[in-house]
């Protein structure tokens, strides 16, 4: 299932229309890559040397903080708040 999540993650990352393009994974929050981390040690590995797992506003190697402009779904927003908990952007267009 793993491998199975890595190959969708990898079609996402190659639909952007430009390198410059950051949205997220859709429906993968920090809590299931956390989950993930726990019962794949290969992926915890991975997920330490250089990618987001847990409760963190970092995705892709980019900091979010309230008050930024994000692209999602092919429109600006603004990020009105962030979940400590896991990570999790709340955005008004």
């Amino acid at each position: 299932m793993g491998d199975k999540l890595d190959s969708y993650e990898q079609q996402w990352k190659n639909a952007a229309p430009s390198p410059a393009y950051e949205a997220a994974l859709p429906h993968i929050t920090a809590t299931a890559r956390a989950a993930r981390a726990k019962l794949d040690p290969a992926y915890a590995a991975r997920a330490e040397g250089g990618g987001a797992v847990g409760g963190s506003t970092q995705q892709r190697g980019q900091q979010f903080n309230v008050g930024d402009s994000v692209m999602y779904n092919g429109a600006p927003h603004k990020i009105t708040a962030i979940d400590p908990k896991t990570g999790k952007l709340t955005l008004a267009p």
